[in-house]
């Protein structure tokens, strides 16, 4: 499991009633927790070691856009769409 950092730049465009914007922001994934999976078949189980290989840190950028203030009374709903990709592994070569 990785925990993210992504402090993003937001560009807000006002429009009636709606704000919409675009965000972009480097991201910083640190590994937290590596557990391997056990799979139990009828003969053994077997222990999978891939989690070996998933790398602590892991870098990329994340890129947003969405819609702030759509209202459905009493609630203020944000819509956004958010497209994520890594500049290193993630994982190690084995």
């Amino acid at each position: 499991m990785y925990l993210s950092f992504a402090p993003f730049l937001n560009v807000e465009f006002p429009a009636k009633g709606l704000i919409s914007y675009l965000g972009v922001a480097p991201r910083m994934d640190y590994l937290i927790e590596r557990t391997a999976g056990t799979y139990d078949f009828t003969e053994a189980s077997v222990t999978d070691p891939m989690v070996t290989h998933f790398n602590e840190e892991v870098f990329g950028a994340s890129l947003a856009a969405g819609i702030k203030r759509v209202s459905i009374e009493p609630v203020n709903i944000r819509l956004e769409v958010k497209y994520e990709v890594d500049v290193s592994d993630s994982y190690s070569e084995y």
